[in-house]
């Protein structure tokens, strides 16, 4: 699993001090977060919001949901203690600004068999509505009530499925790298609960 967080100061944005927490994740235990860490950045017109977007940290492969919910809040409380000055946010989206490339998801990958990973994958699609709609947390768009989630609206990164379950931008897809059936959809949200309902 991959979840991206917003790391915000108090200008109520991110910063490019975000790298520095990360730095400080790295050292406290290099051999897990030098794989398990990611930054990300803003582009186009949304730069003039901010550089700096979420920042991402992955878990280890798990074998059941109670282990996988353990290793991201271990995830989770290592990134908070290592924030100093600023607050780790679980959004699909900033409520204050409107920017569609500063996004944040949840990423859940599924392993499976390469026999059953297509009619996995179809069936999950099919669910995929109903999932989604459990971890729908990007409420607003420039301080304004947008919906649901601004983020599965307007996001570049995810999409409706087509054709070919490989292609990158889509709600759900096969991944070409890892083998998995990667759901890119979901908002990260703060409450773990939430998270073991789509299980």
């Amino acid at each position: 699993m991959r979840k991206k967080f917003f790391i915000i100061e108090k200008d109520w944005r991110p910063s490019l001090r975000s790298l520095y927490y990360l730095n400080k994740l790295l050292w406290k235990n290099p051999g897990f977060y030098y794989l398990h860490t990611a930054s990300n950045f803003s582009r186009g017109k949304d730069i003039k919001f901010g550089l700096m977007s979420g920042v991402e940290i992955s878990t280890e492969i798990q074998s059941s949901p109670e282990c996988l919910i353990s290793d991201l809040k271990t995830r989770r409380q290592d990134l908070i203690k290592v924030v100093n000055d600023g607050y780790v946010v679980a959004l699909g989206h900033l409520l204050n600004i409107e920017t569609p490339t500063n996004t944040s998801g949840l990423h859940l990958h599924i392993g499976v068999e390469e026999k059953y990973r297509e009619r996995i994958y179809n069936r999950l699609a099919y669910y995929l509505p109903l999932l989604a709609f459990t971890t729908t947390n990007s409420p607003m768009r420039g301080g304004e009530y947008f919906g649901k989630s601004f983020r599965m609206k307007a996001s570049y990164a995810i999409g409706p499925l087509i054709e070919n379950p490989y292609y990158r931008f889509q709600d759900i897809i096969i991944t070409k790298r890892l083998k998995t059936i990667e759901i890119r959809v979901f908002d990260p949200f703060p409450q773990l609960e939430r998270l073991k309902n789509c299980f």
